[in-house]
């Protein structure tokens, strides 16, 4: 990524006994002793590396979708020690950029209401980071869900104002924290047609550039691959023509 003078974000996908709703003394410490590590041993690089403090943090049984307050008064309080952690380690860190992912990387209004910006000692380095499939019958595919629910096509009226309902919530939460936003993961899996999901990804990127929300298409190498791994080549450059354009 310094050769290639771009963008790097690092976070903690295993969280090594961490859930949100079972906050333990143990796990935290384990939890800052994970950060402190990797920020110092980073501390030095540039603002092009960013922080973000889990990937897609859920309760014990996996729940996807949360409502409860307590629980998402837990996340405040991770964010809390996140910042805190990162900023004490110094040197460029002490006004790094970091991103605050929301529960399982989710939207609702729940998460809206009850998210709460940690306090910072460094001014307007903070954002918030989601990840969006919307509609899962049509990006996913039958492996992933284990559901025979799937459609073939997007484009329709309900399928535009769904989506367009999920920017709205993400923009809920911009103006309720003041903090830009990303959507760190989206996409369409190779199961519909590439007209299809050109339509779906379109649209898309339209909502994003409307709110000002940058887009990082995911790329697992398999269901959702964007890169073909042997020749290095897009496999499908008419989508990546028109996400970059």
């Amino acid at each position: 990524c310094i050769d290639l003078d771009v963008y790097c974000l690092v976070d903690i996908v295993e969280t090594y006994g961490l859930f949100v709703d079972n906050i333990n003394e143990e796990s935290v410490n384990l939890y800052i002793s994970h950060w402190k590590e990797v920020a110092t041993l980073f501390k030095d690089y540039n603002h092009k590396l960013l922080f973000s403090p889990f990937n897609e943090i859920r309760t014990m049984q996996g729940d996807w979708s949360i409502k409860e307050t307590e629980i998402l008064d837990n996340m405040n309080y991770l964010y809390q020690v996140f910042v805190d952690t990162i900023r004490s380690t110094g040197s460029n860190n002490a006004y790094r950029n970091l991103i605050l992912t929301t529960y399982a990387a989710g939207i609702n209004q729940e998460i809206v209401d009850n998210f709460k910006v940690p306090n910072d000692s460094t001014y307007n380095h903070l954002l918030i980071e989601c990840h969006n499939y919307n509609p899962v019958n049509f990006t996913f595919n039958e492996i992933n869900l284990g559901s025979t629910d799937f459609v073939n096509e997007w484009g329709s009226l309900k399928d535009k104002k769904d989506l367009r309902s999920v920017f709205k919530l993400f923009n809920s939460l911009v103006k309720k924290t003041k903090l830009p936003l990303i959507i760190g993961e989206f996409g369409a899996v190779d199961r519909t047609s590439v007209e299809e999901r050109l339509e779906y990804l379109s649209y898309y990127k339209k909502q994003a550039k409307k709110y000002n929300m940058g887009l990082f298409i995911f790329d697992d190498a398999h269901d959702f691959v964007i890169i073909d791994r042997k020749t290095y080549k897009f496999i499908d450059e008419e989508i990546v023509d028109m996400l970059v354009s």
